[in-house]
């Protein structure tokens, strides 16, 4: 039976005061936010009834006195008020009564809006209906000091009641299943009547039955206790169950009495588990096994004697003690390592006298995390710490590694090599080394990232053993990032923000070469948020209203420049919100602008100060499958000081959220809206006392709900929300068990020394006191005092450094208690023992300054310890990398010697009580009967200062001298020492400035593109010189001019610092080199600084060939003018080939254009210049740094994106974006790679290989679509997987020869022959061309020439006709024809079939489609081909300008005439068989290529950070904002598409920025505007780019919700077909600069793409 039954109504009239007419039109003036009523709701599950009356608009949670004032009852009647949002809630009222109730005009809610129409309501409310509950949360009855199990009653005089007992209690599994029958929940107060008949068939049986009287106050919920412990007094031990019903159920129709179905047997039992015992069990887990304690529940005294079993998963019992005379008994530890059925998951106690009680160990243990027991891992015998030089590092960086292997107690190990594993941010291991055994048990060495590695957290793990879990780590992060110049910090002396008025917070700069950062601009924002700091103790609270938004608007702040010593002060006076419920905090961010334009931001944040009190809400998710549940609430009042304080008569009400779903169709696609219902269920009053605690239970059917209390006098309310039913259990919540004072008198001791430690006791009772380390030390068993006592503490030798007291206070049931004190309460603290002997003093007599271009010694004094030799390791980084993420040296000792987190295990029973609070009633016995894609360029104004010493032996003494060479740097050095011997460890940190006394410098963008012009700022600084006239003189040379002024001078005092603008302009793609010379009056040279910056190209390169055929004898002039259009630095080559068709160099170019960054675009590329390995010339001129360095990392990153079994990823590893073919396509390449001699590992070959094996040619499942799984195999798949396997050298004939025997033919003779994959044309696959294509390649390999031979043959007939006119650019049969043409010509030619290659050739030939239009596949293909093809011939020869080149030729032959080389440039076929020569251009253009959109709509909006538009062609230095890249695709299909967008060289991305999406992102940005953006498969930001990769499929349906359920917001997914991504940008260097196309292409269908127009954007200085 149902505990509360709510009635939901809502009234069908409301009466109105005034009849409803339209009213008059108000003038702009009077217009005014309106208030309006919608219903009335009434609330029947509480104590008494309330009435709720519904606003459209928030309601002001502090003005609920204000609104009595508006409210007029009949009978009259003063209700208590309360503000639940929008609803104005009435209670108080009385049942089986009727009301009207009046509400007058001019009431307002939160934002002022009016109620303008009174509202006239009437509500009639009936009797209660009767209800019954058993309640309580534990399952414990204490056998001797409790009166019973409490049942809550309604409108019940009395209710029938029937105990059993589990038959086999010894069985159950406390993981809460029997052998049969359904779950058992120990928690449960309700059973559904399948789960109570199953039960009692298969495991109950009944001890009792009878009728219990209890009181009945007529509508009022009355306890009364069932007396179980007397019933069952005597009877058999085991778990009892208690089940209820109301009495006036005639006995033929009770479910307890009879075993028939009838009508009643629908309705909710209820229950309750119950352990009737007097013993209290409690457990410590640590290395030497499971200790188990045992104590009277009455007495608190220790029992011995008992017998105790522990039990595993599968029942099994794993062992059994009985407790000696101090209570314990021991577990081996053996026992507790069984896993799955052999796993322990509970214990079982039993007295002699038949006394049982029992507890689990398979659940959570306690939570101390807020008891401090925070520290390093309790080690091993072996442990590692492992020290890097910084926590930051760029792509292709050198890392360098410190690592101290030692035992448990921290000494050395001399004799035992340790592994190094390094793991990429995938998880995957991507380097292992083994270091051998080194004396003192240290270790130095390197890692070198690839230029590949993805950015990301990265991790070093270190092992003693590979086969056993890691013994210590180390992380950093990967990333493309730009040193700070400055060092800023944000202080203030307040510790909590204050309710009202204003804050000064100071703002400080200094250069990090040592001069105050004076005159520099700064922005500075407050946002209020609400503070997730949880309060000491209360970290399971819940405080404010969890259903209350607020706006996290950043508010700007105004900052003035800095002053002379670079000071700069805050006024901060924030716009709090009002009506908050929730702890708010003031998270004030501020920054700096360095000269460059980039900004150095630090953040400040304080709590803000509260003026009225706070009210903590704790609920536990119900995970019982029964249709009730008993649900503990408990509540905590603090004052604004957060200190405990007694509030009374606190309104709590429950809700129901019932969820409503809407679908819509909109653009094609399926989505859903969720809304939610609220239906009020109970709702009471209750008290906190001095200790600002209150606890109820609520008895509620599975479901959603809300809680929420709130104090009337003040207006302060709470919320949680909660769920009941066994599917929606929450698992992860805390065990923390009531707090105990523990405080030791010092804090560390000598080894063997003493010290005592005060336990605070709030009541009297027996302690248990345990000394742990990673196992039990000792054990006192005492009784203290009300008030405490001092217990003494001796620290053994062996203490690895310190030891944990562990104090456990329990309070004798049978003796007096206040309210709510604990039954007992769990004390932690620590004593550290003095590890001082273990601690290297390292001194660092660093210099103040040094000089860059100069040596830097360092003196390094270490002392301490006392054997073995000293080692030391010494890195200097430039601060401006270490300010970047904060990163902190580690502390070795503290490793090693600090304090371990608590390696021990706490659970008990305790928590499980069940603590009747009624008295018994009277019985009657018998009764009744639930990307890696970065930067392209190829170098960056970017400096690193990374510097380190490799390990260093200081002498006898333990002096040593550390030297390094300091760089070109002006900036302040992080020294960072590492010393250690066998004994002893120690770290020191100090800082050197290294600077010139005088010193030039010049702020750079990161790059420029031809035509930008970029104003610099030439600063010429004093430090530490004599003061006096100064000059600088500029130079640049490349593709870079200057077109300000070269010369500047000032006179500087020292400290002075002036700077000057000058401009730059960049003419051409390059590499400029700017140099600036430094003299002093009279001439002399002081100093000379260089600078590199690259000149990138301004648009996206293109490609242009021309293929014409060259008889015997024919000659081509070059025309000089071929490169008009292209921006200087185009590239420009004609080369031969015997094959018509091929342009050799257009198609390479063609490929570098567009290699994305994707694993299959790097691998097309780099397997077409796998095709002319020895012609090296070819990469030379169309790859940067050559084929073989392209080659050797597209290598390395398809490695890096490896997985364990040979799959490797698109983008990243495991990003699931590779099909089959494409997998197939890159183990080709590496394959081929491996072939040519490059390093590719052979293990990564292997499980590459491995992978088309295993799934494909040893697969058997053909799958009939394109856009199949993973694991899909089709006969196309296996044909091309089989081909590349038997290149590879594993040639499987069997599989080869099965897939021949499948090919079929139908017609012929008469028709055309078609062929097939199967015996049944009907449903049979149609054998395409490449796919016989590569099983004929197999075949050949395998050695079955003649069926190769045959089904080369049955390849060209499959074949689509060729179409000879330029078809339609998304016409998929034709690009499928070219596809399958070149394809099999590749295979033909590489199987030695060259007549069908030629002939093949020449069909593609006649179509003479641009390189640009084919799929990469196809370019390689083709390339493939020609490599093939292109052999040693007689009768064919070259003259250039006459001159014949050298014989035999090596086709093809590549020409690369330089400028002065191109007018006359004549080329003659000197030979006597024609040669095809191709003449293509390369580069940028100069004017950028008109707006396209073939088959996409592409555009680019630019918005402030309030989501206002901000023109971008028009900036301002330090301007930042937010660039959206949105469109769609014209079409249904599925698309895999990239978009790659050039920045202007004067902005600089910030990041990346996600909204809501499809895939259940949530919008991480904090910009509310930003609305929905897609999923990327990989996002990559340059320096110079912004790249997305990303699929689009028009089929979802998706959820179109918003968090608050409003339709007129944005929608959280876009439309089918759509695609939006955003970042934020930052306007960092003055000047006028291109801003390129964006474009959007699909990586399938190059034809199909989008490009915007190109611009420009001007920023001006701040």
């Amino acid at each position: 039976m149902k505990f509360q039954q709510t009635a939901f109504i809502v009234l069908a009239t409301a009466c109105l005061a005034t009849p409803l007419q339209a009213a008059d039109k108000l003038t702009p003036a009077e217009e005014s936010p309106r208030l309006n009523f919608q219903r009335l709701t009434l609330n029947t599950g509480g104590e008494t009834p309330e009435a709720c009356l519904h606003f459209d608009q928030p309601l002001d949670s502090a003005a609920a006195p204000q609104y009595a004032d508006h409210l007029t009852l009949t009978p009259s009647f003063k209700p208590d008020v309360r503000v639940s949002d929008s609803d104005l809630c009435l209670g108080g009222l009385s049942w089986n009564a009727h009301y009207q109730i009046a509400l007058s005009a001019g009431l307002r809610d939160m934002d002022g809006g009016k109620l303008t129409t009174p509202v006239s309501v009437s509500v009639v409310t009936g009797d209660r209906t009767p209800q019954l509950a058993l309640v309580g949360n534990g399952y414990i009855l204490p056998r001797l000091t409790a009166a019973g199990v409490d049942v809550q009653s309604v409108n019940m005089d009395r209710v029938r009641v029937v105990v059993w007992r589990l038959s086999k209690a010894s069985s159950l599994r406390m993981s809460g299943t029997t052998d049969n029958g359904p779950r058992i929940d120990l928690s449960t107060t309700t059973l559904s009547p399948w789960e109570f008949n199953s039960l009692r068939d298969a495991q109950l049986t009944r001890v009792w039955a009878g009728v219990l009287d209890v009181r009945n106050d007529h509508n009022k919920t009355m306890t009364t206790a069932f007396p179980l412990t007397g019933l069952v007094q005597g009877k058999q031990s085991g778990l009892y169950l208690v089940t209820a019903e109301n009495a006036a159920i005639p006995a033929e129709k009770s479910i307890l009495l009879t075993t028939t179905q009838s009508d009643a047997d629908n309705s909710d039992l209820a229950a309750h588990w119950v352990n009737v015992s007097d013993i209290g069990l409690s457990a410590i887990r640590g290395h030497d096994g499971l200790h188990v304690f045992a104590r009277s529940l009455a007495t608190a005294k220790l029992l011995s004697g008992i017998n105790v079993a522990l039990t595993a998963q599968n029942g099994d019992e794993l062992g059994r003690v009985t407790t000696d005379s101090a209570g314990q008994g021991l577990f081996a530890p053996g026992l507790l390592r069984g896993q799955r059925a052999q796993a322990p998951v509970s214990i079982m106690a039993q007295a002699a006298d038949g006394d049982f009680s029992m507890l689990q160990v398979n659940q959570d243990w306690f939570d101390f995390s807020d008891h401090g027991s925070a520290g390093h891992p309790a080690p091993g015998p072996q442990q590692a710490v492992l020290v890097t030089d910084r926590g930051l590092y760029r792509p292709g960086e050198t890392i360098n590694i410190t690592a101290l292997l030692r035992d448990q107690k921290g000494n050395a190990l001399s004799s035992q090599p340790l592994v190094l594993v390094l793991t990429r941010p995938d998880g995957v291991e991507a380097h292992r080394m083994t270091l051998p055994a080194r004396a003192g048990g240290g270790f130095v060495t390197t890692e070198v990232l690839a230029s590949s590695a993805p950015e990301g957290p990265w991790s070093l793990s270190a092992y003693a053993d590979p086969t056993s879990p890691a013994i210590g780590s180390a992380s950093f992060s990967v990333q493309d990032f730009v040193p700070q110049t400055l060092e800023v910090a944000l202080t203030t002396e307040a510790k909590t923000f204050p309710s009202s008025g204003a804050l000064d917070v100071q703002l400080n700069g200094r250069y990090l070469y040592g001069a105050p950062a004076a005159g520099l601009h700064g922005e500075g924002w407050v946002t209020i948020v609400a503070d997730p700091t949880p309060l000491p103790g209360l970290s399971d609270y819940t405080f404010g209203l969890c259903t209350q938004t607020l706006d996290e608007e950043s508010q700007k702040l105004t900052v003035a420049d800095t002053d002379a010593q670079g000071h700069t002060t805050l006024s901060v006076t924030p716009v709090i919100p009002s009506g908050q419920t929730q702890r708010l905090r003031a998270v004030i961010q501020a920054m700096l602008f360095e000269p460059t334009g980039r900004a150095v931001r630090r953040t400040l944040s304080l709590p803000l100060a509260r003026t009225q009190p706070i009210i903590g809400i704790r609920t536990q998710d119900s995970g019982s499958n029964g249709t009730a549940q008993s649900v503990p609430a408990d509540f905590v009042t603090l004052g604004p000081d957060s200190k405990p304080v007694a509030i009374k008569d606190l309104a709590w009400n429950v809700v129901r959220e019932n969820s409503v779903y809407d679908w819509i169709y909109d653009s094609g696609r399926w989505s859903f809206h969720e809304h939610v219902i609220d239906e009020p269920v109970q709702h009471g009053t209750i008290s906190t006392g001095a200790d600002g605690r209150a606890s109820l239970s609520l008895s509620l059917v599975p479901s959603r709900y809300l809680l929420v209390v709130t104090d009337p006098a003040t207006g302060v309310s709470s919320s949680r929300k909660f769920y009941v039913g066994w599917w929606s259990a929450d698992n992860g919540q805390t065990n923390a068990p009531d707090r105990l004072t523990v405080t030791p008198k010092e804090a560390t001791i000598a080894p063997n020394g003493s010290t005592s430690v005060h336990i605070e006791a709030p009541f009297a009772g027996k302690a248990q006191v345990i000394i742990a380390t990673d196992h039990v030390e000792s054990i006192q068993n005492i009784d203290i005092p009300q008030g405490g006592v001092d217990i003494p503490v001796r620290a053994e030798a062996d203490w690895p450094g310190g030891a944990y007291v562990l104090a456990t206070l329990y309070r004798p049931l049978d003796a007096s208690a206040r309210p709510h004190e604990p039954i007992r309460a769990v004390g932690l603290a620590y004593i550290g023992t003095d590890q001082s002997a273990h601690r290297l003093s390292v001194s660092l007599d660093a210099p103040g300054v040094v000089r860059p271009r100069a040596k830097l010694n360092v003196p390094v004094t270490i002392k301490g310890g006392q054997t073995g030799a000293v080692h030391l390791t010494l890195a200097a980084v430039d601060k401006g990398i270490i300010g970047l993420t904060d990163w902190k040296q580690p502390d070795v000792f503290k490793s090693l010697y600090g304090q371990q987190a608590l390696a021990v295990d706490v659970t008990d029973t305790y928590a499980h009580l069940l603590i009747p609070s009624a008295l018994a009633g009277a019985i009657h016995e018998g009764g009744d009967e639930g990307s890696d894609q970065g930067s392209a360029l190829a170098v960056t104004s970017t400096r690193v200062v990374s510097l380190f010493s490799g390990e260093v032996t200081p002498d006898a003494n333990g002096h040593a001298v550390v030297t390094l060479d300091v760089p070109d740097f002006e900036g302040t050095l992080d020294l960072m020492a590492t010393a250690w011997r066998d004994d002893a460890v120690g770290t020191a940190r100090a800082e050197t400035i290294a600077r010139d006394p005088v010193f030039a410098d010049i702020t750079l963008p990161r790059f420029l593109a031809p035509g930008d012009s970029a104003t610099s700022l030439v600063s010429l600084v004093n430090t530490d010189g004599a003061a006096g006239h100064y000059t600088v003189n500029l130079k640049v040379d490349g593709p870079v001019t200057l077109t300000g002024a070269p010369d500047f001078a000032a006179d500087l005092t020292k400290g002075a610092r002036k700077s000057f603008p000058t401009t730059l302009s960049a003419q051409a793609p390059g590499i400029a080199h700017i140099t600036a010379t430094l003299r002093k009056a009279g001439g002399q040279t002081l100093l000379t600084r260089s600078w590199d910056i690259q000149v990138r190209a301004g648009h996206l390169p293109m490609t242009r060939s021309l293929v014409r055929k060259q008889a015997p004898g024919e000659s081509y002039t070059l025309d000089p003018n071929l490169l008009a259009d292209f921006e200087p630095g185009a590239n420009l080559t004609l080369s031969y080939s015997g094959l018509n068709g091929v342009d050799t160099i257009g198609l390479l170019q063609s490929l570098q254009d567009v290699s994305w960054g994707s694993s299959e675009s790097l691998a097309s590329t780099a397997r077409a210049l796998l095709s002319f390995k020895g012609h090296d010339h070819l990469g030379t001129e169309l790859v940067a740094g050559g084929a073989d360095k392209f080659i050797g990392n597209a290598i390395t990153t398809l490695l890096n994106r490896e997985d364990a079994g040979g799959r490797i990823g698109d983008w990243q590893l495991n990003d699931g974006g590779t099909l089959p073919w494409t997998q197939i396509h890159l183990v080709d390449f590496l394959s081929r790679a491996k072939a040519a001699g490059y390093d590719v590992p052979q293990p990564a070959l292997d499980r590459a290989l491995d992978w088309l094996d295993t799934q494909q040619a040893q697969a058997n499942i053909f799958a009939g679509t394109d856009n199949a799984s993973d694991a899909t195999v089709t006969p196309d798949t296996r044909a091309y997987a089989l081909y590349v396997l038997a290149r590879a050298g594993r040639p499987d004939a069997p599989a080869l020869r099965a897939l021949y025997d499948n090919i079929n033919v139908f017609g012929g003779a008469t028709q055309k022959r078609r062929l097939f994959w199967g015996s049944d044309a009907e449903n049979a696959t149609r054998a395409d061309a490449l796919a016989l294509g590569h099983l004929a390649g197999g075949l050949m390999l395998a050695n079955q020439r003649e069926a190769g031979r045959e089904v080369f043959t049955f390849a060209t007939e499959a074949l689509i006709p060729p179409k000879g006119r330029r078809p339609y650019p998304f016409d998929m049969a034709y690009w499928t024809y070219v596809r399958d043409l070149t394809g099999l010509a590749a295979v033909a030619a590489e199987s030695g079939n060259t007549r069908l290659a030629q002939t093949l050739v020449d069909h593609f030939a006649a179509l003479a489609p641009s390189p640009a239009d084919l799929l990469e596949q196809s370019k390689v293909n083709l390339l493939e081909t020609a490599a093939a093809m292109n052999h040693e011939s007689a009768g064919r020869a070259i003259a250039v300008n006459g001159k014949r080149l050298p014989e035999p030729l090596s086709l093809p032959v590549v020409l690369t005439p330089s400028p002065a080389e191109r007018q006359g440039y004549t080329l003659t076929n000197a030979g006597s068989t024609p040669l095809w020569l191709s003449v293509t251009t390369n580069g940028a253009p100069k004017e950028a290529s008109k707006p396209v959109s073939k088959g996409f709509t592409l555009d680019v909006s630019t918005l402030t950070m309030d989501g206002q538009p901000i023109d971008p062609s028009s900036l301002r230095q330090d301007d930042r904002f937010v660039v959206i890249i949105s469109g769609t695709v014209k079409d249904k299909y599925p698309h895999q598409c990239v978009i790659t967008d050039l920045l202007p060289a004067g902005w600089e991305i910030e990041g990346a920025l996600t909204g809501p999406s499809a895939d259940g992102d949530e919008n991480t940005s904090g910009l509310s505007f930003l609305g929905p953006t897609t999923t990327a498969r990989s996002i990559s930001i340059g320096d110079d780019r912004f790249v997305a990769a990303f699929a689009l499929d028009a089929s979802d349906v998706s959820e179109t919700t918003n968090d608050n359920g409003d339709n007129n917001e944005a929608q959280k997914t876009l439309p089918a077909g759509a695609f939006r991504f955003a970042y934020s940008v930052r306007a960092v260097t003055p000047g006028h600069f291109l801003r390129p196309e964006t474009v959007v292409l699909d990586l399938y269908q190059p034809t199909k793409t989008a490009r915007t127009a190109a611009g420009t954007t001007t920023i001006v200085p701040r």
